[in-house]
């Protein structure tokens, strides 16, 4: 097969992963997910390379990076994709007429599978691209030369950084695949094999008896950075198998099928068939559930609010950080008020705040929310929280820069800004910050925070209960978010009672009219104060809104009152209203509490 040709296919596949990852992934969102930022001060370096494998570590942080600009981040995947088929391509080639013939790439499918994951890590791919190169650069430049003393020096040099780039798995996999290499060569140099043997047994065990504070077994077999909550799954052993796989298979297939697969047209045909196995399997195997809870918690991060809702319509959830996301979405496009149940409010309070169940996923958006009410006391301690769970995050980090910042404590915000000027992708912005704290040009939007800070004590609770609101809106009646929450939370808690008592708070903010949604409430407040018999405050009731409610108590009487009859009926009419949720969507109406961040039980 011609180079020339070679090149051409690696250019085209190059164009493929690159248009993949960038339109169907979307590297950002890997980022996102992953919260991961590369430093390089003194600590960080004794951090990652104290161990085995924790330069590869290092290094493959620092190739996230670029995922955090979407296409920077495709490039970065199409470049190492296409470096391992190039790479693996020569490693196969046994210097005869016959070529690996497209061979080198059916790694790549199983490659295009975890790599549509967005939890899975690039230290993957790059211990994968090492060990090619490592290789060949024992295959070319140290096994075969003609002085053995070179030979065997060169070797064990090589192995012994080898195994401290690489870790113990990577280790393993590429002695045995040169030793593979040495007996498909035919060229059985039994002091070269010794080496490698012997090396492969004694390396990690001086490693982890005298050098690195590591067990035995994970001095041999550990397939994962230390500081990683990725598992790796059978697909991830069946790749890095292939690799020894590959030189054996190279080996035993016959030379006239090697040749017969060197033809140009069967060579194209081949090639084809992969990239279209490629394609299909990285498209299929992203989960598109993740991919939109991401992509919502991206949009919201950078507060592209009305693309959220739109998202959010278009691609309907039932998850509780996407409830969470887009009820704050539809404060900040003045849709609260009347659009809150246009949306699925499933999870009732606990799709409102998010904190009553405590884990990791809640802590940055809680901490986003705090900042947003100017609640700045609780936004640091939820971002310091986060902290402690991913310290290296510029996203959290960037947060508590804003909530010092509103806090007014200049000082501790100049400490995050430095910390957010060593993530060399985030220098821009902590120069933002920095030029905002040292100029005192603090942006309107953070002014108006300022002046919401609470400025009476009162007792803060993992998940923020009425009374906490109300201490909130106490101390600043001008607290629009808080008072929007307050009464949303009354509402999705189906507590008119409460939510009528303090409605009456919202006339400092001029709504015109009452908003239809609160409106809604008043209407059904009143109509089950007279049922029962009770007093009833001298509202002034919405015509339409009374026919509404009017018309949707008939179409229940049609059904003598047989709710789960007439709902397809109330659905269409009136699905976005207060009392549809009552009757159908709320968690109190279905007695279901929440027990895990995506499961819901019966009570």
């Amino acid at each position: 097969m011609h180079k020339k040709v070679q090149f051409l296919f690696q250019g085209i596949f190059f164009l493929l992963v690159l248009l993949l990852v960038y339109l169907a992934l979307n590297p950002e969102l890997i980022f996102h997910q992953q919260q991961l930022g590369f430093l390089s001060d003194a600590y960080v370096w004794h951090e990652y390379l104290s161990y085995p494998g924790g330069l590869a570590d290092y290094l493959s942080i620092f190739l996230l990076q670029f995922t955090s600009i979407r296409f920077l981040g495709a490039v970065m995947f199409a470049v190492l994709l296409t470096a391992i088929a190039g790479v693996y391509g020569r490693v196969l080639n046994q210097n005869t007429n016959s070529k690996p013939s497209g061979i080198q790439y059916w790694p790549l499918i199983i490659l295009a599978v975890l790599l549509s994951n967005y939890t899975y890590l690039v230290f993957f791919p790059f211990i994968y691209l090492m060990i090619g190169i490592l290789l060949l650069v024992l295959k070319n430049g140290v096994l075969f030369t003609k002085k053995q003393w070179i030979s065997s020096a060169g070797l064990l040099l090589t192995l012994t950084l080898s195994y401290y780039l690489l870790g113990g798995f990577g280790f393993l996999i590429l002695g045995t695949s040169i030793l593979l290499l040495i007996l498909v060569h035919g060229n059985h140099n039994w002091l070269n094999i010794s080496i490698i043997a012997l090396s492969m047994l004694f390396v990690p065990w001086l490693a982890a008896k005298f050098v690195f504070f590591i067990t035995l077994h994970n001095a041999y077999f550990l397939f994962q950075p230390y500081l990683s909550e990725y598992h790796p799954g059978l697909l991830d052993f069946i790749l890095f198998f292939t690799i020894p796989g590959l030189i054996v298979l190279i080996r035993i297939m016959p030379q006239k099928v090697l040749l017969f697969l060197n033809k140009r047209t069967v060579y194209t045909m081949h090639f084809v068939l992969i990239l279209m196995a490629f394609a299909v399997l990285f498209v299929s195997n992203i989960n598109q559930a993740k991919k939109l809870k991401l992509d919502v918690g991206h949009m919201a991060l950078n507060k592209q609010w009305d693309k959220l809702l739109v998202t959010v319509k278009e691609q309907a959830s039932d998850d509780r950080v996407i409830a969470f996301q887009t009820n704050r979405a539809l404060y900040f496009t003045g849709k609260m008020t009347t659009d809150l149940f246009a949306y699925k409010q499933k999870w009732g309070i606990d799709g409102l705040l998010i904190s009553r169940v405590f884990n990791e996923e809640v802590l940055l958006p809680t901490t986003e929310l705090y900042n947003d009410w100017g609640y700045v006391n609780e936004a640091i301690h939820w971002g310091n929280e986060a902290v402690s769970f991913r310290d290296k995050s510029p996203q959290i980090i960037e947060q508590l820069i804003i909530a010092h910042i509103i806090e007014n404590d200049m000082q501790a915000a100049k400490l995050y800004v430095n910390i957010l000027n060593k993530f060399p992708f985030f220098r821009k912005k902590a120069n933002y910050y920095d030029v905002m704290i040292q100029q005192n040009k603090i942006p309107e939007t953070l002014l108006d925070k300022r002046k919401l800070k609470p400025v009476n004590d009162f007792v803060a609770g993992t998940f923020p209960e009425p009374a906490e609101l109300l201490n909130l809106l106490n101390d600043h009646p001008e607290n629009k978010m808080v008072y929007e929450y307050l009464m949303s939370y009354y509402l999705l808690n189906n507590d008119v009672i409460s939510f009528v008592k303090n409605y009456g708070r919202g006339k400092v903010f001029n709504y015109g009219s009452v908003p239809r949604i609160y409106m809604e409430a008043i209407v059904l407040y009143v109509y089950n104060q007279t049922s029962t018999g009770q007093a009833v405050p001298n509202f002034k009731l919405d015509s339409e809104v009374v026919a509404d409610f009017k018309d949707y108590l008939a179409i229940v009487r049609n059904m003598k009152g047989q709710l789960e009859i007439a709902q397809p009926i109330l659905k269409d009419k009136y699905g976005s209203t207060y009392w549809y949720y009552v009757n159908f969507d709320s968690p109190i109406t279905n007695k279901l509490h929440i027990s895990t961040q995506s499961e819901r039980k019966t009570k």
